[in-house]
């Protein structure tokens, strides 16, 4: 395997810097609340790349003989979204085991299961959004059960703050549950700094600002995600999942605010829905995309079976997207028209051998 060649998407994919850079606030936090948060999200990368390079550069390329384009720094960046959607405290065995199952499914289940190279490549399964799935089925128990930092006022005296005890129910819980309409015991401000349980990277006013980010340095980036959150909040105004605490309509404001708040929706909509390797490369139809992944994940939580469920939505919306990228895109059928027209005219004018063109000169013919 070329290494360089491995890691030359930082190179060809820009883009990926400006998602290591958001985490990076993510994991600086997280690391503060706790110091065992370092540990998983270090073995989550580690672990990530090795499967990348053990399942993907050796067996699906080598042995399985399906053409599969190795990126460590991806690779990288799905470890560290696995961590950052996990408890701090978790079990590294637990994120192991998922990742394990992940790269499995992505890189030999998929290719086995496909009839040709083409069709395999055109299936993208999200690494992490699998391993998140794979935690919420197998091992829901433990990975919904959180410990609590103190809050802002709290902690030792040189400011390190505590852990006030495991068992801490979360916001996805209580709605969930549907105890909201006892009153939820958290704070305004503790909600937006993230000073109740819940997954390392979901703390709000990281998520807002890097909302801001991606709307700003990457908006057609942005639409996915932004359809996603659309759809949320008017689910969230219409289908209240508690009863009014009082009298009036505040509860649908609250509404709102708990919905977006709980789990790792806001993460998982701008650190995974956004990347542009799992999206329609049409950009009406990210926003289509976005919305129908916002609306199924609202009614997944209406069910409610799972605590959260975004990335089992993200994961069946990637199902969805040869779909977008194929029948329901505009674009792909005049690029399939002027495809056939090219491979017409280059089959009516043979070498000066008389051979017919390959597919390989057709397509090259077609790209210039």
């Amino acid at each position: 395997m070329n290494i360089k060649k491995s890691f030359g998407s930082l190179t060809r994919n820009v883009y990926l810097l400006d998602f290591f850079i958001m985490s990076f606030f993510c994991v600086v936090l997280a690391v503060f609340h706790s110091t065992a948060a370092a540990r998983l999200i270090f073995a989550c990368i580690c672990l990530s790349m090795l499967l990348e390079f053990v399942l993907n550069a050796i067996l699906c390329n080598k042995v399985l003989k399906k053409k599969s384009a190795v990126d460590l720094p991806m690779s990288a960046y799905m470890g560290l979204c696995t961590a950052l959607m996990m408890p701090s405290d978790s079990p590294v065995f637990i994120a192991s085991l998922a990742l394990l199952f992940a790269y499995s499914v992505v890189y030999i289940a998929v290719p086995l299961l496909s009839k040709s190279v083409m069709k395999s490549s055109r299936l993208q399964l999200m690494p992490a959004a699998l391993a998140a799935t794979f935690m919420t089925v197998f091992f829901k128990g433990r990975f919904f059960t959180y410990t609590m930092p103190a809050p802002s006022g709290a902690g030792n005296v040189n400011g390190t703050p505590e852990i006030l005890g495991e068992g801490a129910e979360s916001l996805a819980k209580m709605l969930s549950d549907g105890s909201v309409t006892n009153g939820i015991p958290y704070s305004f401000s503790e909600i937006l700094f993230g000073y109740l349980p819940g997954a390392m990277g979901s703390v709000l006013i990281i998520l807002a600002a890097c909302c801001v980010f991606i709307i700003v340095k990457r908006p057609s980036f942005a639409l996915a995600p932004l359809g996603f959150i659309a759809v949320v909040i008017i689910w969230a105004l219409l289908f209240p999942r508690f009863e009014p605490l009082a009298e009036g309509g505040a509860h649908r404001g609250l509404s709102v605010l708990l919905e977006l708040s709980s789990g790792s929706l806001l993460f998982a909509a701008f650190f995974l829905l956004a990347l542009p390797k799992y999206l329609p490369k049409n950009f009406a139809l990210r926003i289509a995309y976005g919305a129908l992944c916002g609306a199924l994940t609202m009614l997944l939580r209406l069910i409610g079976y799972y605590e959260e469920t975004v990335c089992i939505a993200i994961l069946l919306m990637n199902f969805t997207l040869p779909l977008f990228n194929g029948r329901l895109d505009p674009d792909r059928k005049k690029s399939d028209k002027k495809l056939e027209n090219t491979r017409k005219v280059v089959n009516s004018k043979p070498d000066f051998l008389g051979k017919k063109p390959s597919e390989e000169d057709i397509f090259s013919r077609f790209s210039q």
